[in-house]
């Protein structure tokens, strides 16, 4: 309250338009806000800067995000003198190796500007020492999935470079990297990028052993890593994807597996698939909204 205002609050309430000037501090009415608030978002951990720009900026620019869907698209070198790489591991650890990240169908046109980029995570354990991370991306147009032939070390990298300083992080907490802008940009500008290719990211191992993991696909697939891209101007591609294809159904004691092939045509960035269920020839009924090819 302030003065011979006051305002009764219960306990676990919600202020919106109006906030105290420090924890525990006073409300002053001439700070209170007046309008329409027409859009209202909860989100439980603290945004880095480039996020809470995003938020302001969703209704200008065009929004993609594509999350990792395979298991040799995230990978970490398994020392810092070899050339082999973990394709299995359940987390992946950034700055005290070298690792890889590889999306698919990225739907940016060759010819649109890269306002704001990052990748979101979960994080596979609690660090809070200061570290700094490179970030490059691969130096090709359309980089084929990690493997034993095609290994993280040997791969060229985009000039462009991101710095990137994780904040601390707890088990299993949200996080997100520094604004890649700069190397997603260079990687769809080279001669060959198409709206629908792959790209790759590149993390650069630090000086010493500290890190930060994050879950992998290949331990919660529905957690892995995600790109995030905001970009404006470009040709997109509108054209209706194919439909799927190569359903494969594994059945176990207790449970049955699916499996398909993505849309064929090379444009292609479908965003979700939802799977749908019919039992004793009854309606069929949504169970998943899945971004894999699997379930």
């Amino acid at each position: 309250y302030t003065g011979l205002d006051r305002i009764d609050i219960e306990p676990q309430a919600l202020i919106a338009g109006l906030e105290q000037d420090s924890v525990g501090g006073r409300f002053d009415t001439g700070e209170s806000f007046e309008g329409e608030l027409d859009d209202i978002k909860f989100i439980a951990r603290a945004l880095p800067r480039h996020e809470v720009e995003m938020a302001y900026a969703e209704r200008e620019w065009n929004r993609f995000s594509v999350q990792i869907d395979r298991v040799s698209d995230d990978a970490e070198t398994n020392n810092n003198s070899s050339q082999s790489i973990s394709l299995n591991s359940w987390d992946i650890d950034f700055h005290e190796f070298e690792s890889g990240l590889r999306f698919n169908r990225v739907g940016i046109p060759p010819d649109a500007t890269v306002e704001k980029a990052y990748v979101e995570f979960r994080s596979s354990g609690s660090a809070s020492s200061e570290i700094t991370v490179p970030i490059y991306g691969e130096l090709n147009p359309d980089p084929v999935t990690f493997s034993s032939a095609q290994p993280i070390k040997t791969r060229p990298r985009t000039t462009a470079r991101v710095d990137w300083e994780p904040l601390p992080l707890s088990w299993s907490q949200h996080g997100s990297t520094a604004d890649i802008s700069p190397v997603i940009q260079e990687i769809i500008e080279q001669p060959g990028w198409a709206q629908g290719n792959s790209l790759a990211l590149i993390f650069g191992r630090g000086v010493d052993s500290n890190r930060r993991g994050v879950f992998s696909y290949d331990y919660r697939p529905e957690q892995a890593a995600r790109l995030v891209v905001y970009f404006s101007g470009g040709t997109l591609d509108t054209s209706p994807p194919s439909a799927p294809s190569g359903l494969q159904a594994t059945t176990g004691a207790q449970s049955v597996s699916l499996s398909w092939d993505h849309a064929s045509d090379a444009q292609s960035e479908i965003s979700h698939y939802r799977l749908y269920r019919s039992a004793n020839g009854g309606g069929a009924q949504p169970i998943a909204r899945l971004e894999r090819s699997n379930y």
